[in-house]
């Protein structure tokens, strides 16, 4: 009798251990997607892969988990293992570009400076936009002065900056500057300043008149009507035109 009544409460105290380990096990779970997190931002490779696959069992399908794995193992040299779980990260929806970005890490890893280059231009063709990742990244210094590699970089500089490579976009550059305004008899007027932004999309005008009053316009070519646009805003004016280049002067109406 005795025997039983201790051996009920060994059963108790068991399911109350195995309760609360249950009930920390998601606890757990997002703490280790904190730490990897953390190792891969402090640059401890072998912690970070360690992490990583541990999340990857439990979740396989994390895209950014499988992407991290890959970076942590070429960082620790593993590039068989790299390429291995790049496989499956693009597999979960990893963008194209960021994995043959990465296998560009990987084949310069590996000694193949003409496979890295074919994965960056992969990239290129998928859409990268960041001409800094190819020109301040450390391990594609040796590909510097590569022809190939230059023509991928102008590519991905068209990429990030079409509009500064497509003539129409750049109708309106003559516009640009610090202006001091005057009128026909010389009077003044005001100052503008004239200003590209949006990696040379937009001319950015900002207005200030002889009395002090400002304004400011967006201005823009519109590729679906081929007519450049001005939306013009003040304290008290709206303005909306839109026209062309016509021989040497951007005419607008609205």
């Amino acid at each position: 009798r005795r025997v039983g009544i201790k051996m009920k409460r060994s059963s108790g105290q068991l399911l109350l251990i195995l309760a609360g380990i249950i009930a920390c096990s998601g606890s757990l779970l997002a703490a280790t997607a904190e730490e990897a997190d953390g190792f891969y931002q402090n640059e401890q490779w072998a912690e970070a892969a360690s992490a990583y696959e541990a999340l990857v069992a439990e979740t396989p399908g994390s895209a950014r988990a499988l992407y991290r794995l890959a970076v942590s193992h070429r960082q620790l040299g593993n590039t068989d293992e790299a390429s291995a779980w790049l496989d499956k990260a693009a597999d979960a929806g990893v963008p194209v570009q960021y994995v043959q970005l990465e296998m560009a890490h990987i084949k310069m890893a590996e000694g193949s400076p003409a496979a890295a280059i074919a994965a960056l231009d992969a990239a290129e063709i998928a859409g990268l936009q960041d001409s800094s990742v190819l020109t301040e990244n450390a391990a594609f210094a040796p590909l510097a002065e590569d022809l190939r590699f230059k023509a991928v970089v102008a590519r991905v500089r068209k990429n990030e900056a079409p509009c500064e490579y497509d003539k129409k976009h750049r109708q309106f550059d003559f516009w640009l500057g610090q202006w001091r305004v005057v009128d026909a008899t010389g009077t003044f007027q005001g100052t503008n300043s004239i200003q590209k932004d949006q990696n040379g999309c937009v001319l950015v005008e900002r207005w200030t008149s002889a009395q002090g009053n400002t304004g400011m316009s967006i201005n823009f070519y519109d590729a679906a009507t081929g007519q450049w646009a001005q939306m013009w805003v003040s304290p008290t004016v709206l303005i909306d035109i839109r026209g062309g280049l016509k021989k040497d002067a951007m005419q607008l109406t609205g």
